[in-house]
């Protein structure tokens, strides 16, 4: 045996006794903390590749890939519990769908869980230091800075949201064709969302469809999500992208773009734009230039809320009117509530309808474009449940686990919302009051600021809609939601549905 031969072979000794002996004192101090809080070990998922846990990531990807994730997960959590540990590419995860868990988390515990080791890695680059993607110092002053301007915001002023519907309203066949919802909501959402954000709609819903340069924008955001996407889905291997000089360049046109804006608010700020809000206009880069003038965290923060203001929003409007197309007594119900108004359609009329609240909340419960959240515990802490043979007692969480939370299947739990936590049945909300159980926009420091002007645009909506029409004819072949998973969750097949006028058998 040579010489050098021996060295190596001594040197890998010594690291593997070093790190045996580390890993032998972390499970030590690990056991202390069970005993000392009280707590017991999850259920851990049976790993038929047990190193890295890639049986259970391709598990997830192929739920993905056949649109069906949400049922992989119910099976697994059925089996294991409402909470579990797993590997996913060698990072310890938890997976909960859990209550108390999921409010500790994102409320009761929350400065100890963070996004930004996740986000950063994947969406730094793209979306910078925004609100979406960062914890601590720098996202409390972000939402600090955004806070008021939503609160600002009148989401009462139903004047400029109107004139889009309308136009959107025009585009419908009124012969009963066939029309996909989806994306005629996507272009709703996405011309009110740049006139609201930017002071420049991009007239998509036109006969004109909108400029070359809007169009080109929104491209290069789509392709900029996706490449966003393939990094979340390759996690710690998404170095193997290399380069990804197509992404890249993706990239550096939403921010070219992002800064054109920011520059024209800030010139119409030195031309003495008043920060004061009118009834008939609002622009938020106008808002947010009165709070600060840097440049750069104006942009992020501009594209942290443009992101689920043109998506989120418009896929949460098709997921009601999926539930809707499936059950038109609930329509008809509805409808009727609807022909009563004798007014104009204002926020405190809205407001009003019980039944149209009901409907919303029971369309969220079942669909949402968001039923997860993640999350990376920045520091030892304890968590009320999951622990043990019943699963009651609570679980010691250790630094840098990652935290998987399922609150879509929660929205959908037996145990919470009685057997019939499946069907869509907007009446159960007469009663229900459920608090924590009910988070289609989450909840604690992070919850949506822009929650309650969503809610008023999709009530809005529906009631433009009923009022133009009598009945909505589901035309979509199949039965069920193919889910299609980008940084949301949407429908594969869209909303396929026809209208009929009033008259019309």
């Amino acid at each position: 045996m040579s010489y050098t031969y021996l060295v190596i072979v001594c040197l890998i000794a010594a690291f593997a006794n070093r790190y045996a002996l580390k890993g032998v004192s972390n499970w030590l101090s690990y056991t202390d903390s069970l005993h000392k809080y009280g707590c017991e070990l999850p259920p851990s998922y049976a790993h038929g590749e047990p190193f890295l846990g890639t049986d259970l990531a391709n598990r997830i990807k192929k739920g993905m890939q056949n649109g069906n994730l949400m049922e992989v997960m119910r099976q697994i959590f059925e089996s294991y519990g409402t909470t579990f540990r797993a590997k996913i590419m060698g990072k310890s995860v938890l997976y909960t769908m859990d209550v108390q868990n999921i409010q500790a988390v994102v409320a009761l515990e929350f400065e100890k869980f963070g996004v930004e080791p996740l986000r950063q890695a994947t969406s730094g680059t793209w979306m910078g230091k925004g609100i979406f993607v960062t914890d601590g110092p720098v996202w409390d002053h972000a939402r600090r800075t955004l806070r008021p301007i939503f609160h600002r915001a009148q989401v009462g002023n139903l004047t400029a949201f109107e004139k889009h519907v309308s136009r959107m309203i025009k585009l419908i066949p009124r012969d009963e064709t066939t029309v996909d919802l989806q994306t005629l909501f996507r272009r709703l959402f996405l011309d009110t969302s740049t006139e609201y954000l930017f002071g420049d709609c991009t007239d998509s819903l036109s006969s004109e469809s909108g400029s070359l340069e809007a169009d080109a924008f929104i491209t290069s955001f789509d392709n900029a999500l996706r490449g966003v996407s393939r990094r979340q889905m390759l996690g710690p291997l998404m170095n193997l992208l290399g380069s990804d000089k197509e992404w890249k360049k993706a990239v550096a046109e939403v921010h070219a773009r992002i800064d054109k804006y920011v520059d024209a608010a800030l010139q119409r700020r030195r031309e003495g734009g008043s920060s004061q809000i009118t009834s008939s206009s609002y622009v938020f880069a106008d808002q947010l230039v009165y709070e600060t003038q840097d440049r750069l965290f104006l942009r992020d923060q501009l594209l942290n809320v443009f992101f689920p203001a043109r998506d989120s929003a418009a896929i949460g409007a098709s997921c009601v009117f999926f539930m809707l197309a499936r059950n038109p007594d609930a329509w008809q119900k509805l409808r009727g509530e609807v022909l009563k108004i004798d007014q104009p359609i204002t926020f405190e009329v809205l407001k009003s309808m019980k039944y149209l609240s009901w409907v919303l909340n029971e369309s969220l419960r079942l669909l949402s474009p968001t039923n997860r959240a993640v999350r990376t515990c920045l520091s030892d802490c304890v968590l009320p449940r999951g622990g043990g043979v019943k699963g009651t007692s609570p679980i010691y969480v250790l630094k840098g686990t990652r935290i998987d939370m399922d609150f879509g299947l929660m929205h959908q739990d037996e145990e919470v919302w009685g057997k019939d936590a499946k069907l869509f049945r907007p009446e159960r909300w007469e009663k229900v009051k459920p608090m924590w159980t009910y988070i289609p926009f989450l909840g604690g420091p992070r919850i949506c600021p822009a929650q309650q002007m969503v809610l008023t645009q999709y009530g809005y909506l529906l009631v433009r809609l009923m009022q133009e029409f009598e009945r909505m004819v589901n035309r979509d072949e199949v039965s069920s939601f193919i889910e299609e998973h980008r940084m949301t969750k949407q429908s594969r097949n869209g909303v396929k549905v026809a209208f009929v006028t009033a008259g019309k058998k």
